[in-house]
């Protein structure tokens, strides 16, 4: 009758049971005893009774959790200072090593936050993930409990199993405040997880986080730290087209030429994200137009692979990128431009001198490529610049060749109009006319 008396917060009921002898620590489903039940629904006249009567303030339940951790969790600050002042274990954890002031910090409950920390709980215990309650306060963005944890010697440093501190979850959430009070109270700004990234790499994957970013400069962070695959800050800043970040890291030294991942750039990042800002940012502050990746692909290759990154592309030309640069499948940039029918980079390149009878490892030229996908814009520029119209690949099949196989009436018309060879036949000696 107790806990159905608390349940329904029934205080004469639940008084009159109490007066006349109800066990005031009998449990009902899942080990939930009065006291329990009372904190859980905010019946404060009822938990006062019970606590008075004798009820154990740190029974745990079923759910292995105690009455001052339910109390917390419901923001119950009214049973929190009863329960603590009447001896509740303000460092008890729950299910996975929660405590109390876990508990508080992650549900933004200042008051219980403050009555723990004013009662001893321990500031730098962890749950079973190893995340202290700073941890939980700045991923939630409580700059109060953040400010009161670290007034009460919470470590600034700590680090959770994946090796990530307050600072990092911090300005992952652009928390500028608690940023800004981790900082001034000693956070390592360098320091690094299990991937190699830095709290400042997390900020520039912020574009909202340019506050962070810039507190985290200025009080010292590498801006040239490399972490996994050897990604910089500046590369993670490209990469997510944060042009406020790349900014202030080129400005306070960024070295705009560090390699990473695959060899890739700063600058390569850019133009493979049409981050046409930071591409220029980059190429003012004398990023390397011709550096290539592990594959040889230069910048201007990637930007001639993306049909919309015409402005990157020109950027490129303009700043002296070698258009006639060649990958590691001996592909240039005309190839890749004519192959995804680029047809703005493809004349760029060519009013640029690009050679327009440069052929890949197969032998094929741009011309071929072009008859083949049908890019008639492509292959006109091409024919109209000089082409080679009787190229061959490694099989011998000239542009005509394909452009018959493919029907293109156009297109063959234009190249017999451009003197190709209608009789050329491939290694197995079939003629245009065969193939046609």
């Amino acid at each position: 009758e107790l806990l159905y008396a608390v349940e329904e917060n029934n205080v004469e009921c639940c008084r009159a049971l109490i007066d006349h002898g109800a066990d005031v620590n009998a449990s009902g489903r899942y080990g939930m005893t009065a006291l329990i039940y009372a904190v859980e629904r905010n019946n404060v006249e009822c938990c006062r009774a019970l606590i008075d009567h004798g009820a154990d303030v740190n029974v745990i339940d079923g759910n292995g959790k105690t009455a001052l951790l339910y109390a917390v969790e419901e923001n119950n600050v009214e049973c929190c200072r009863a329960l603590i002042d009447h001896g509740a274990d303000v460092n008890a954890s729950g299910r996975y090593g929660m405590t109390a002031l876990i508990y508080a910090v992650e549900r933004n409950n200042v008051e219980c936050c403050r009555a723990l920390i004013d009662h001893g709980t321990d500031v730098n215990a962890r749950d079973d993930g190893w995340k202290t309650a700073l941890m939980y306060a700045v991923e939630k963005n409580n700059v109060e409990c953040c400010r009161a944890l670290i007034d009460h010697g919470a470590d600034v440093n700590a680090s959770g199993d994946d090796e990530k501190t307050p600072l990092m979850y911090t300005v992952e959430r652009n928390s500028v405040e608690c940023c800004r009070a981790l900082i001034d109270h000693g956070a390592d700004v360098n320091a690094s997880d299990d991937d190699g990234k830095s709290a400042l790499m997390y900020a520039v994957e912020n574009i909202d986080d340019v506050e962070c970013c810039r507190a985290l400069i200025d009080h010292g962070a590498d801006v040239n730290a490399s972490g996994g695959y050897g990604m910089t800050a500046l590369m993670y800043a490209v990469e997510k087209n944060n042009v406020e970040c790349c900014r202030a890291l080129i400005d306070h030294g960024a070295d705009v030429n560090a390699s990473g991942r695959y060899g890739m750039t700063a600058l390569i990042y850019a133009v493979k994200r049409n981050n046409v800002e930071c591409c220029r940012a980059l190429i003012d502050h004398g990023a390397d137009v011709n550096a290539s990746d592990h594959d040889g692909k230069s910048a201007v290759i990637y930007a001639v692979e993306n049909i919309d990154n015409v402005e990157c592309c020109r950027a490129l030309i303009d700043h002296g990128a070698d258009v006639n640069v060649i990958d590691g499948y001996r592909k240039t940039a005309l190839i890749y431009a004519v192959e995804k029918n680029n047809v703005e980079c493809c004349r760029a390149m060519i009013d640029h001198g690009a050679d327009v009878n440069a052929s890949d490892d197969d032998g094929k030229s741009a011309l071929i490529y072009a008859v083949e996908e049908n890019n008639v814009e492509c292959w006109r520029a091409l024919i109209d610049h000089g082409a080679d119209v009787n190229v061959r690949n490694d099989v011998r099949k000239t542009a005509l060749i394909y452009a018959v196989e493919k029907n293109n009436v156009e297109c063959c018309r234009a190249l017999i109009d451009h003197g190709a060879d209608v009789n050329a036949s491939d290694k197995n000696e079939k003629t245009t006319l065969m193939y046609a």
